[in-house]
């Protein structure tokens, strides 16, 4: 009975990684809105899983018996399933369809930007939820027959399954921060495979052995075959089908995955004067999640960094030079290069995305002029936050062109009261741009 607490402790925490896995690789593949699907996704296969065992445990008297009649095979399959339930090879069949379904969606032609025109990507839609499902459906059943089975000993089943979701869900973020989610999705499967393998019996152990082989040879010599394939239609494949574009190197973490490039696709200066008639510094792309496209900007030969006195955004520095400044998500950095280049007194940037200012600190600070090496500050998403006070300087948010081409005026009031909420009352001459 030990091991089944230890299988289903395993189980458990495969399937909230997996789970977990399939949020990034929607946003990746397909855009974040899709990542919403995956708790409906799980929600469909367990639901199935416990709808089934509830349809042919109808009318047992208590568990492991089957009452009533009906023909033979029929009797045979809810016996296998109520009285004589495989709990090992419940979770063999969930490790193995991770793998299997995983491999099998990525190849799936479902593509949103077709819904427009092509009637059969709602089949693919659908066929790719299903597919999806199927790890959850044999997780559930798992779980189900252990409940049904071990009823006296309820507890103890459900402090193994609350125990190792945890520790799956805590497993995955650092998976995620190290490897690709493909590989989470690999990391999923081989822990439904080892409980099988510790619960089974000789036969269950050889093909979660089997199965386990498969898992290692496949990462380590076939990454190609279970790499996240990226719609199309995305700013990134889009922009590497220029001439003598290529892909430089992919960075992974829980928020999101960044892909820096060379492209002639990349000419960034929002909002530059037509009387700005030189050329650019070089710039390298980057893409979060293969669609949102920005730049890193050559920075170590300042005659070159002219152009940021033609862009919209210098204003705020022609009007008041010499500020201290907080610049607000600079992702590549340009807002911050602006405040440098006009010789802000103290600059402070927030970025929300940690493992783009790590990225952008450690591997592009020679090319960037350093500008993220000093005074930054980041965090995850909507949550990042200034500290209380930054020796009371004054700080000039730079959104003015996101208020203008991105997000809006709802989204802008609140990021500024946000702002304005960590800087303090004190700050008198505190200058908002937006």
């Amino acid at each position: 009975m030990r091991y089944l607490y230890f299988t289903i402790f395993l189980v458990s925490g495969s399937a909230l990684m997996f789970e977990v896995s399939l949020t990034r690789i929607f946003s990746i593949s397909l855009w974040y809105h899709f990542a919403f699907m995956v708790i409906s996704i799980a929600m469909l296969g367990i639901g199935s899983a416990g709808t089934l065992f509830a349809l042919c445990c109808k009318g047992m008297k208590q568990p492991g018996e089957i009452t009533g009649n009906g023909p033979v095979h029929i009797r045979t399959i809810r016996r296998k399933i109520c009285a004589e339930p495989p709990l090992s090879l419940y979770a063999a069949l969930s490790g193995i369809s991770v793998l299997l379904c995983y491999i099998l969606s990525n190849y799936i032609p479902f593509d949103p930007v077709k819904l427009s025109w092509e009637k059969e990507q709602f089949l693919f839609l659908a066929l790719y939820c299903l597919v999806l499902s199927v790890p959850f459906f044999f997780t559930g059943l798992l779980f189900v027959s252990a409940f049904s089975l071990y009823s006296e000993k309820s507890m103890s089943v459900y402090s193994s399954d609350l125990l190792g979701a945890g520790a799956g869900s805590l497993a995955v973020v650092y998976l995620l921060d190290n490897t690709g989610p493909e590989y989470a999705a690999l990391t999923a499967s081989t822990l439904s495979l080892i409980g099988a393998f510790i619960a089974g019996k000789k036969n269950i152990r050889i093909l979660s052995l089997l199965c386990l082989i498969g898992i290692l040879l496949i990462g380590l010599f076939h990454p190609a075959f279970i790499r996240v394939k990226i719609s199309p239609f995305k700013n990134l494949p889009l922009a590497l089908q220029y001439p003598d574009s290529r892909h430089l190197k992919t960075y992974h973490s829980s928020y999101s995955r960044i892909d820096t490039f060379r492209s002639p696709a990349v000419r960034f200066a929002p909002g530059l004067s037509l009387k700005y008639l030189e050329p650019l510094p070089d710039q390298i792309g980057f893409a979060v999640d293969g669609n949102s496209i920005n730049v890193i900007t050559e920075a170590g030969d300042r005659s070159k960094l002219r152009f940021l006195e033609f862009l919209p955004s210098s204003l705020v520095y022609e009007l008041r030079k010499g500020s201290h400044v907080a610049v607000l998500d600079p992702k590549g950095g340009l807002n911050a290069l602006i405040a440098k280049h006009y010789g802000s007194t103290r600059i402070q940037i927030v970025e929300s995305n940690a493992m783009m200012a790590r990225i952008i600190r450690d591997e592009f600070s020679e090319f960037t002029g350093g500008v993220f090496d000093r005074n930054t500050l980041h965090g995850y998403g909507r949550n990042t936050s200034l500290p209380t006070t930054l020796d009371h300087h004054l700080f000039v948010l730079l959104k003015f062109l996101l208020l203008l081409f991105g997000h809006g005026l709802a989204d802008g009031i609140g990021v500024a009261w946000r702002i304005a909420g960590h800087v303090g009352r004190d700050t008198d001459d505190l200058l908002l741009v937006h």
